[in-house]
């Protein structure tokens, strides 16, 4: 079967999502009509989806953000690790998105439009970049290595990209 399109989804979603939940789950299913309907139960997911656009927007609209606060906010979501790094990273390639298109066609977390408007406010098209190149790496070596400590790898992780914002 071929993945249906956004419109296509929409139209068969209608009244069986609730409405806030219906965009993100379109673009976040693959074309997937099960995979959409599955999303719109996951509560957690959007409560992780919600703390990484915090996040977000926590590097972006502060000089010096508090590292603690997002380590904290980051490890509430410890048990769904990965779905936070893929929510963060998801954020930041909308944000690239936004700055190189200025289009919210192909968002991926069309819901968050102005997170994705704040980052590429705040950085760089070279910071986009390099800060997900960031968050997938550190995915990839979560997903590699299951033992590897979250509070370490978060810690890590956020310094990396403080660095990048103080370039």
């Amino acid at each position: 079967l071929r993945p249906l399109s956004r419109a296509a989804l929409r139209e068969r979603l209608e009244g069986k999502i609730p409405p806030e939940r219906q965009e993100a789950c379109i673009a976040l299913c693959g074309g997937s009509w099960a995979e959409a309907l599955r999303l719109a139960e996951d509560d957690e997911m959007f409560a992780i989806r919600e703390t990484a656009a915090e996040v977000c927007r926590h590097f972006a609209g502060r000089k010096n953000p508090s590292l603690f606060e997002m380590e904290t906010r980051i490890l509430s979501h410890e048990k769904r690790i990965l779905d936070m790094l893929f929510a963060m990273a998801g954020l930041f390639r909308d944000g690239l998105y936004w700055k190189l298109t200025g289009e919210t066609a192909l968002l991926s977390n069309p819901d968050q439009r102005e997170t994705a408007e704040m980052l590429a406010e705040h950085f760089t098209t070279s910071a986009l970049r390099y800060i997900i190149e960031i968050l997938l790496e550190r995915y990839e070596k979560k997903q590699s290595f299951p033992g590897y400590k979250n509070k370490l790898m978060v810690e890590g992780m956020l310094f990396q990209i403080m660095e990048v914002k103080a370039a």
